[in-house]
């Protein structure tokens, strides 16, 4: 039997995307409560069940587990300032610099878009799905995370596990 799972997440982040070659409102400061779903595909052989014993025989991933996973990299990224080091040098340090305020700057090996963020958690989530001890009738195929800046907007990326 092949299914998807899927569960969604939510956080609150600032970004800015200072290097775009045009002009946007995207380049000054600004926040998104991002909405991120998590999509999980696999196969649960039913032939291979012989006697039930407990319903986690039919699950594909329980979604505490899957909690586990993705709930740290959502928690680092919430009331956080998202930037990239290679392109954001100049906000970074005005923020470093304000001692008096905490400021939660989390670098990214990428710039902070939609796309990206995808990408990364994507990543990060399967490497962790490829580890995880699966009981014999279950096979994970691929995870995608879809990430939400607006009700309009979105982006999506699939990794296979």
């Amino acid at each position: 039997m092949k299914c998807t799972i899927s569960k969604q997440y939510q956080f609150d982040a600032a970004h800015a995307l200072t290097n775009l070659p045009y002009d946007s409102p995207c380049k000054r400061l600004h926040g998104h409560t991002y909405t991120v779903t998590v999509y999980v595909t696999g196969e649960i052989d039913l032939s291979k069940i012989e006697t039930a014993v407990s319903e986690d025989q039919f699950m594909l991933i329980d979604y505490n587990v899957l909690d586990k996973i993705v709930k740290p990299y959502i928690e680092n990224m919430d009331h956080a300032l998202l930037v990239n080091l290679d392109m954001n040098t100049s906000l970074v340090d005005f923020y470093k610099n304000q001692d008096e305020l905490k400021y939660k700057i989390v670098t990214l090996a990428y710039p902070p878009t939609a796309e990206m963020i995808a990408y990364v958690l994507a990543t990060n989530i399967a490497d962790n799905l490829r580890v995880l001890k699966l009981k014999d009738h279950i096979k994970l195929n691929s995870v995608k995370v879809k990430v939400q800046e607006t009700p309009k907007t979105s982006a999506e990326v699939v990794q296979i596990i």
